[in-house]
């Protein structure tokens, strides 16, 4: 370890946060934190370690047991929710579960039980309005998920539900309500279920003797700008027991808000833990200068967090090229021959990834791979021949060739089986065709015509391939998790976090794609930044940044922050430059070529408008088409800074809720008046999209969004069959308030 790993691994004060930005040996400081107090006598069922993948979990154990004599047995290392499970094998009795309750991990059941409640007569009509993707169990079902993950149960999020002015979600915490019983009574515990029950547990632990939570004293975290609700609680009563905390992550890392994860929970780590400190890791084991600059360039337009400057550990520079293309298809195949170039160049297969804020845009990249010839890594649902037909045909050319697929898809048909066979002695091109135009012809219904573009496709990538063992070799070492093959990795941004690679290839760099527009709050826009930075600190020497020009829908502007990692005034003029695509592309330690004046041009801050530009102009024009009429029950709920924000409510953000286990009267009225009046505490930011959204403090407009809200969430519970009382009794009461009280303000203002 270096000194600051080694000051962050034997620290004997209190709670501690490491910031451990990319590549500064966040693993190696956590290991030596366990040596460290294993060296000191602590006993390995003392020390609590939650990591966020089994992968990671395995890898602490592995690693401290080759240094230590350690009891892995003894070892309370994994997951939340591994750790949720032996909880709930301990405690899980004291909350109303049998000795032998069962673990439900049968998604297909699962669904299948969602769909019969939504179904039954009392639960259907509250569907009949909603749109056809709003009603899909799978959606129910993974709203519900991920509100456990808050620790809602079933009325406090359909308070919260109501609160947001959701239809679906109200729609879905009936479902949320019935599918909860029938898990009690069938004694089962699914797998987003577990961290729930097993708080629960803790806390009645904590009520009583504290037993269980007494016997660790010191609490290890990785990924600390991960956690959500439900784990950051699961921490903090063990922490009530007086255990030691000791987190390690990277708030300019956290970009998994949008499955309940809170950077908050990292930026108020020393108001959460009195006496915590906070200690930073600065040496980048990864990356060269330039990658690093460009990385810091972007980080220095987040809205907010701990700011950090990473040193190098290399004198290496690395290359950063940018190559604005036509569209997908041209991206797909100038992609090809750069990583075919980086091949050349000796740069291992596994040393290469393509990266993608989603699923779909690397597709045609890997399929551009697989012809010739390259092995890919497919991750988070980046997916090659993934429909039904392509799948049979597939399966279809291995029959005929005699080969046989170790991975497992869905049976072909007997009629489509023993043409195979008849084929067998044919050559790879007459397979692949006879294949082909068998199926084809013998589709029917209404995508007919789009499974034979599929399946065309298809055979004239079949027909790429020399005969059936070059296309079926590399298709094993593809889909064969198994497989000893070196593979370029193909898949999103999320999948990458924590991995590295010498060459690191960053498409889809459009606005609208990264980032994505679906929402123009300003938490979700800074994730999308963080989302970038994290794909571009992934690569070591080699960082090649894509966008294209048009989609099939529309024409497409380069992404704001390519403009904020390269603008002429921010980064060294050899930073970037266009790569030629010949075999003597400059190596990583070559100076380039300084940009021209036109890419000093396309780089400028001024070609594009600032976020808060954008945000402003949408809200004034969402403002000028919006109606102040309130009536209760009724009226312009807004639920975010935006209208269309997914996140969570400003209200709810400054605290007032009617949960059950929210504030009492005296504290929602407080906040109430707070943020009518404008005393709410918040970033420069934040406060001048609050204006726009929601209108000056102490105006009408106001008064009148902060009062629809309230009704909407009254009107909307009113209206339900299992309203929640309670909720509507403070609702109604700080109703009153605000008529009686708050609206004599305005005239003062």
């Amino acid at each position: 370890m270096n000194v600051e790993q080694k000051l962050a691994a034997e620290y004997e004060g209190g709670p501690l946060l490491v910031i451990a930005g990319p590549g500064t040996g966040k693993t190696t400081t956590l290991v030596g934190r366990y040596q460290y107090l294993l060296s000191k006598g602590v006993k390995e069922n003392q020390i609590l370690c939650c990591t966020f993948s089994r992968k990671a979990a395995d890898e602490l154990k592995s690693r401290i047991t080759a240094q230590n004599q350690a009891d892995e047995k003894g070892m309370f290392i994994g997951t939340f929710h591994s750790l949720a499970l032996r909880i709930l094998k301990s405690l899980g009795t004291n909350i109303g579960l049998k000795k032998d309750f069962s673990i439900w991990t049968n998604y297909r059941e699962r669904i299948a039980v969602i769909q019969e409640i939504q179904d039954s007569e009392n639960i259907k009509t509250y569907f009949d309005k909603l749109s056809l993707e709003d009603s899909k169990p799978a959606a129910t079902l993974a709203y519900i998920d991920s509100v456990r993950e808050e620790l809602l149960d079933a009325e406090d999020a359909s308070i919260r539900a109501s609160e947001m002015g959701k239809k679906p979600e109200l729609a879905y915490c009936e479902v949320y309500r019935e599918y909860e019983q029938y898990l009690i009574e069938k004694d089962l515990v699914d797998f987003p279920r577990m961290v729930q029950l097993a708080v629960k547990a803790l806390e009645q632990n904590a009520s009583s003797n504290g037993s269980y939570i007494k016997k660790f004293k010191h609490v290890l975290v990785d990924e600390f700008q991960d956690i959500n609700a439900a784990q950051k609680r699961m921490v903090d009563l063990f922490v009530s027991g007086n255990a030691n905390l000791w987190a390690v992550g990277d708030d300019y890392q956290a970009i998994y808000g949008w499955r309940g994860s809170d950077v908050r929970y990292m930026l108020d780590f020393k108001n959460s833990y009195e006496g915590a400190s906070i200690h930073a890791l600065k040496v980048n084991y990864r990356s060269g200068r330039h990658i690093l600059q460009a990385a810091e360039n972007l980080s220095n337009h987040f809205l907010e967090g701990f700011r950090k400057k990473l040193s190098p550990s290399t004198e290496d520079t690395g290359e950063i090229y940018y190559d604005e293309l036509s569209n997908e298809a041209d991206e797909a195949q100038t992609l090809l021959e750069e990583i075919q170039l980086r091949l050349d160049a000796g740069i291992p297969a596994d040393e290469i990834a393509v990266l993608s804020r989603t699923n779909k845009r690397p597709i045609n990249i890997a399929s551009r791979l697989l012809q010739n010839g390259i092995p890919v890594d497919l991750k988070d649902g980046v997916l090659a021949f993934d429909s039904f037909h392509e799948k049979q045909l597939i399966q279809a050319a291995s029959v005929a060739s005699g080969v046989f697929l170790s991975f497992k898809w869905p049976r072909i048909p007997k009629d489509l089986y023993g043409f195979s066979k008849r084929l067998e002695t044919e050559t790879w091109d007459r397979k692949v065709k006879s294949l082909t135009t068998y199926m084809s012809k013998r589709l029917s219904g209404s995508d007919t015509e789009d499974i034979k573009i599929k399946l065309e496709n298809l055979k004239s990538t079949l027909l790429s391939f020399s005969d059936a063992s070059a296309f079926f070799s590399v298709l094993e070492a593809t889909l064969n998790p198994n497989s000893d093959a070196k593979k370029v990795f193909v898949g999103t941004i999320h999948s990458a976090k924590g991995l590295e690679w010498d060459s690191v290839f960053l498409t889809g760099m459009e606005d609208g794609n990264l980032p994505q527009r679906q929402t123009t709050d300003p938490k979700v826009y800074d994730e999308e930044r963080r989302i970038a930075y994290v794909g571009a600190t992934r690569a070591k020497r080699f960082l090649f940044f894509t966008s294209i020009m048009e989609n099939e829908h529309d024409k497409c502007e380069p992404s704001p922050f390519l403009s904020e990692m390269f603008g002429p005034q921010q980064v060294p003029e050899q930073t970037i430059s266009k790569p030629a695509k010949q075999t003597d592309k400059p190596q990583a330690n070559v100076a380039k070529t300084s940009l021209s004046d036109d890419e000093k041009e396309k780089f400028a801050r001024d070609k594009w408008k600032s976020y808060q530009e954008r945000l402003i102009e949408k809200s004034i024009e969402e403002r000028k088409q919006a109606s102040t009429n309130v009536a209760d029950g009724e009226g312009d709920a807004l639920t975010s800074w935006d209208t269309d924000s997914a996140g969570p409510g400003f209200l709810q953000d400054a605290g007032y809720t009617t949960r059950k286990d929210g504030p009492g009267s005296s504290v929602r009225q407080r906040i109430l008046k707070e943020v009518f009046l404008g005393q709410q505490q918040m970033p420069d930011w934040l406060s001048d999209s609050v204006t726009l959204q929601w209108g000056a403090p102490k105006s009408v407009e106001r008064f009148n969004k902060i009062r629809g809200t309230i009704n909407v969430g009254l009107g909307t519970q009113k209206g339900k069959q299992n309203p929640s009382l309670q909720a509507i009794k403070k609702w109604e009461d700080d109703l009153i308030f605000m008529d009686s009280e708050l609206h004599a303000l305005i005239t003062e203002g």
